[in-house]
């Protein structure tokens, strides 16, 4: 049976919050890696000021990537 484009996209496709999570992951999990070396080279106040400013700045983003999204697709399906 042959799928239409249409179908095969409704599928396939998540929802915000499982986009935010993917997001979240990524971000979280490359942080892992490089929060010990920040810390050392940059001491703890000022590490604790850039991981604030950071997280702030990461979740901005995956607010404004979701939002852009359901844009697009409200203005795909006509619904805007």
């Amino acid at each position: 049976m042959k799928m239409t484009f249409n179908a095969n996209d409704k599928d396939l496709k998540l929802d915000n919050t499982a986009i935010c999570f993917m997001i979240f992951k990524s971000v979280v999990g490359l942080g892992v890696f490089t929060y010990p070396f920040v810390f050392a080279g940059v001491g703890y106040i000022y590490g604790t000021f850039l991981s604030i400013l950071l997280t702030y700045m990461s979740a901005y983003g995956m607010i404004l990537l979701t939002s852009t999204a359901s844009m697009i697709e409200k203005q795909r399906l006509g619904l805007v």
